[in-house]
């Protein structure tokens, strides 16, 4: 008998305490690094900053598994790379956009390598009293490079100087019947944005200006998510991952050319004064 699933009966709850945005250098200098600060270790993302449980009655416990499906939006990304002085010129990247990111509703996956389609981590549900429950977590995190060489002036080194990432999430509870036939039973929906403005003294990356922030869009909200642009992943959740798209789009957008990544060679005009010291 094929089970029967009501999203009224699925319990939800988000744990998004302690969240504190903020960046750190790699310990080469190459890179800035963004975290939630919860479950940031001082040079990798160590543990979650976003945590939900859920759970559901007991139902053909046999045929059916319980975990999360995460869909991804990219909404904009866009880095500034300076000279240190007006000649030496500018970069902008943008890996957001085609031909580096053809899609921006992406399915996520939390683990590597990534779990079978469609679960963001591989599905670990219990038995506690009459409920199955299942957990979830994430910490997505931001890693831009410090320095580009700037190719219309004499490759010069150019150094970042305001880097911004907009995503939002869709965190799904859902059960997967032994079919495949998935019923998505409750989700809550949150964005993150990762906005640094960076000075340099001395050759040395300073915090200067943070934007960043966190918000839940959704809290507990039953049944499967209604936006337009969702609709067909959540019917076909399968395929390559956001992690894995985004990485790939990210160094074709470090070695590309326009709309991807632009080499110019003047400064941009909202370089801050106090940008190089």
């Amino acid at each position: 008998m094929a089970a029967s699933f009501d999203p009224k009966q699925a319990n939800l709850i988000i744990h998004d305490e302690g969240v504190a945005i903020d960046w750190a250098a790699s310990t080469d200098g190459a890179f800035l690094y963004g975290h939630m600060g919860k479950g940031w270790s001082g040079q990798t993302w160590a543990q979650d900053a976003l945590t939900a449980n859920a759970s559901f009655p007991a139902s053909n416990a046999d045929q059916v598994e319980f975990g999360f499906v995460q869909i991804a939006r990219a909404n904009r990304f866009g880095a500034w790379y300076s000279g240190r002085i007006a000649s030496e010129g500018s970069i902008a990247l943008n890996y957001f956009a085609a031909p580096a990111l053809t899609q921006s509703i992406l399915l996520d996956g939390g683990s590597t390598p990534p779990p079978r389609d469609p679960w963001y981590r591989h599905p670990a549900f219990s038995l506690s009293g009459n409920r199955r429950s299942a957990e979830t977590g994430d910490h997505p995190g931001l890693v831009v490079r410090l320095k580009l060489k700037n190719r219309v002036c004499s490759y010069v080194p150019n150094f970042l100087f305001h880097v911004i990432m907009d995503r939002e999430f869709w965190t799904i509870f859902t059960a997967r019947e032994n079919d495949g036939k998935l019923t998505y039973l409750a989700y809550y929906q949150w964005q993150l944005v990762y906005e640094f403005m960076i000075r340099w003294n001395n050759g040395t990356p300073q915090r200067f200006i943070n934007r960043s922030h966190y918000q839940l869009l959704k809290s507990k909200t039953l049944g499967r998510p209604a936006d337009a642009d969702l609709q067909a992943i959540l019917s076909h959740p399968a395929g390559q991952r956001a992690n894995e798209i985004g990485t790939r789009a990210q160094s074709l957008t470090e070695s590309g050319a326009p709309p991807n990544r632009s080499d110019l060679k003047s400064r941009f005009m909202n370089v801050p004064e106090i940008f190089w010291a």
